[in-house]
């Protein structure tokens, strides 16, 4: 059950990046292909990249994660990347960022917490009950996003697969 791992890594993601992305932007596959491919590359700086929740950074912030979600973009990529500084990471992660065309983490975390959410309402709907409501109703999903998740939702799953399996 490859998609257990995936929403599993989904919910991870949400509870320690913690940030919320904004529809600035209409997804759309290409972003979908950009993001898959970038969370592979990411995959060998593994835990490292998501654990944020024990650096001094965003403790000296906040104790609750979701709290970050209320701050601006630029406020968020401030905290982001003071954290994979203290990781040691920063370097590495930001050469990823340059090469998939992403301005810093903060921004790549904010389409990775869409598509995840986006995973995580479709799984929801199909399997009923709320388990996943707070954490949703945290990422305020709009109808756009909605309706790319109910246009594409094979090509998401497929991007889930692969980065679930990189």
């Amino acid at each position: 059950m490859k998609w257990i791992k995936i929403l599993r890594s989904a919910v991870f993601m949400l509870l320690v990046v913690a940030s919320y992305a904004k529809a600035e932007d209409a997804l759309s596959l290409k972003l979908l292909e950009r993001w898959a491919a970038t969370n592979v590359e990411l995959k060998p700086l593994g835990e490292q990249v998501k654990d944020f929740q024990n650096t001094e950074a965003l403790k000296n912030y906040s104790e609750d994660p979701f709290e970050i979600l209320t701050l601006s973009d630029a406020k968020q990529d401030e905290l982001i990347n003071a954290a994979l500084k203290e990781r040691g990471i920063y370097d590495d992660v930001q050469a990823v960022m340059d090469e998939y065309d992403w301005d810093n983490y903060g921004e790549f975390s904010r389409v990775h917490m869409r598509f995840s959410g986006l995973y995580m309402y479709k799984m929801q709907q199909d399997r009923g009950g709320q388990a996943y409501a707070p954490i949703l109703e945290k990422l305020q999903l709009t109808q756009e996003d909605l309706d790319f998740l109910e246009a594409h939702w094979e090509q998401m799953q497929a991007a889930m697969t692969q980065v679930g399996s990189s």
